[in-house]
């Protein structure tokens, strides 16, 4: 029992020397940007399937999110100060009336249908003002349970 706590605060520890390296502090523990390598080292030690993808032509670099089988993204925005979840699905049964339910009935996420007519669902984490750790933890778990929740609701056949 003691070996997993102290398994846990190496974790904690090298997570959050990770953050610390590559996020900027306004003060101890509080991050107002992150880079896209800290969220996934912060997905991974959270037991998600997380790859860091290098940006193409300069561009920023994202973070692919494999949950149950599907591909989402992590992409950010405002150099670091916000970041995004992100995933859309393509033939499914998906509608208009699916995706306004959806709206209408949850927070934290929105739902579309992009210009082909697929299913997208996004929810923001904006770090203005700054975030702990823990913030981004609960981001991720909301993530996952939207996207459980969205796929059996709207984009699932």
């Amino acid at each position: 029992m003691r070996m997993t706590w102290k398994r846990g605060a190496l974790a904690a520890g090298a997570l959050f020397s990770v953050l610390a390296g590559a996020a900027h502090a306004g003060s101890a523990g509080v991050f107002d940007t992150l880079s896209m390598e800290s969220v996934a080292t912060a997905l991974k030690s959270e037991g998600y399937a997380a790859e860091l993808i290098p940006g193409e032509d300069g561009g920023d670099d994202s973070v692919l999110w494999k949950m149950n089988g599907f591909k989402s993204h992590i992409i950010p925005y405002d150099d670091g100060h916000s970041i995004q979840f992100y995933v859309c699905f393509s033939g499914t049964s998906a509608t208009l009336e699916k995706v306004n339910e959806w709206n209408r009935s949850k927070r934290f996420s929105r739902s579309y249908l992009d210009s082909e007519g697929d299913p997208c669902l996004e929810l923001d984490l904006d770090l203005a003002g700054g975030i702990a750790r823990d913030r981004l933890i609960d981001y991720f778990k909301t993530c996952a349970v939207s996207f459980d929740q969205w796929h059996d609701e709207v984009a699932g056949d």
